[in-house]
């Protein structure tokens, strides 16, 4: 007797699991970047006053 082949009657929609997996990029990858971001700034910050600190010693 032949294999009689599975169809699927059932009609699959991927859009909720796009958006699903959308959300939770934006929930969790979204403020780690942010806080990567922030880091960056105020380690240029104070690398910044740090040169300037030393730049003021060697003028004096």
């Amino acid at each position: 007797m032949p294999a009689i082949p599975f169809i699927s009657v059932t009609p699959f929609d991927p859009a909720p699991l796009w958006a699903a997996a959308h959300q939770a990029h934006v929930d969790v990858i979204e403020p780690i970047k942010a806080r990567r971001r922030a880091m960056l700034v105020t380690a240029g910050v104070a690398v910044t006053l740090e040169a300037a600190a030393a730049l003021a010693l060697n003028l004096v």
